[in-house]
């Protein structure tokens, strides 16, 4: 009866092959990507040596971790990093709900699509380009800013300079 049940695994096992062969991949990329990172965990509990590597290096235990807290901004330093994520969180939920229901409350739709473009096109346009543009809108001789400058009777301003 043990027998005819290991000879069931090993034909379940050669019937499954093809799903445990697309498995594999996606095991390799979160061994990669995911676990093969955490041995740099390791440097906070060493006196680290890029030369030594991580498995030569002295261990310290939580010696590093004493140091850092006994800094006198420490505590400063916790509450900026904990104040700015909790931020980004908010004004990256709230600033797009709120810019989405005004844009909605639009009745023009000539100037709702406008907007909408110039809000979109950074994500449809490499950071090269963008600055480009930039560069060209802002440029002290053929820039449009200027030129709306020098037509109002101001001077030229060199953005990228002052």
């Amino acid at each position: 009866m043990n027998g005819s049940k290991g000879l069931s695994i090993v034909k379940k096992l050669r019937n499954q092959y093809p799903m445990h062969l697309m498995l594999l991949p996606c095991i390799v990329l979160v061994a990669v990507f995911s676990y093969y990172p955490m041995i740099g965990i390791v440097i906070a509990f060493q006196n680290y040596n890029p030369t030594k590597g991580f498995f030569q290096s002295k261990f310290v235990g939580l010696d590093n971790f004493e140091y850092v807290f006994a800094m006198p901004d420490t505590l400063q330093v916790v509450w900026n990093t904990v104040f700015i994520a909790f931020m980004k969180i908010v004004l990256g939920l709230i600033v797009p709900v709120a810019f989405a229901i005004l844009l909605d409350l639009l009745r023009r739709q000539r100037i709702k699509r406008v907007v909408q473009t110039i809000i979109y096109i950074p994500h449809f346009l490499s950071w090269v380009i963008l600055s480009g543009i930039l560069i060209d809108i802002l440029s002290p001789s053929t820039g449009i800013v200027n030129a709306i400058l020098k037509s109002v009777g101001l001077n030229p301003v060199f953005f990228f300079v002052e």
